[in-house]
Formats: structure tokens, C-alpha cells, sequence
């Protein structure tokens, strides 16, 4: 289910509608957390990781995306979202801590 809020999200967003976009990305981020909070599967992280770098929470996104990365998620649609957000993603910047 928040696949679908995610990918509704990022469609909006491209079309410029901002508010609906923020809300459909809320919603994916809000009914993945309780399944991805401490997991290790990149199913649950990645949707997690998605919504919260799309919502500009860079913040609460980082142990999550470094965690995926951890785990050799190297999804190039993924890192390329990365990428375009600034982020660098070399090991030696990674948080001592995980998601």
C-alpha cells in the first residue's frame, strides 16, 4: 500500500502539485514506518527511504539510507535520487549508527 502512495506522490510531484504530492508521501511514510522501524529488509527501508528524501526530511532519511546501503542496496533509480538530492554517499560519511 505505500508503494502506491509513493509512486502517487511522485507522480504529483512532476505534474507540480505540490500539496497533494506532500500528502500521498506522508501517507506512504506513515504506513511503512511501523513495518521498517529496525528492520534489515530493504523492502520495508527502501519505501521509507523514498518518501522521507521526496518529503525533504534529509535528516530522518540518512540512517535509513545508510543502513540500506549497508545492506549493498545499490537500486541505480535509487542512488540517482540520491544523487540529485546532494547527498554523498561515500562509506567514510556514513552515521556510526544505523536506522
Amino acid at each position: 500500500m505505500s508503494e502506491a502512495f509513493l509512486l502517487t506522490g511522485r507522480v504529483l510531484q512532476k505534474k507540480g502539485q505540490a500539496r497533494e504530492a506532500k500528502i500521498a508521501l506522508e501517507r506512504a511514510r506513515e504506513l511503512i514506518r511501523p513495518f521498517a522501524e529496525g528492520s534489515r529488509d530493504y523492502l520495508n527501508l527502501r519505501p521509507l527511504a523514498l518518501s522521507l528524501l521526496l518529503l525533504g526530511d534529509h535528516e530522518s532519511a540518512r540512517p535509513v539510507v545508510f543502513t540500506l546501503l549497508g545492506l549493498s542496496y545499490r537500486d541505480p533509480r535509487f542512488l540517482e535520487l540520491c544523487d540529485s538530492e546532494g547527498w554523498n554517499l561515500d562509506p567514510e560519511s556514513q552515521p556510526a549508527t544505523s536506522y
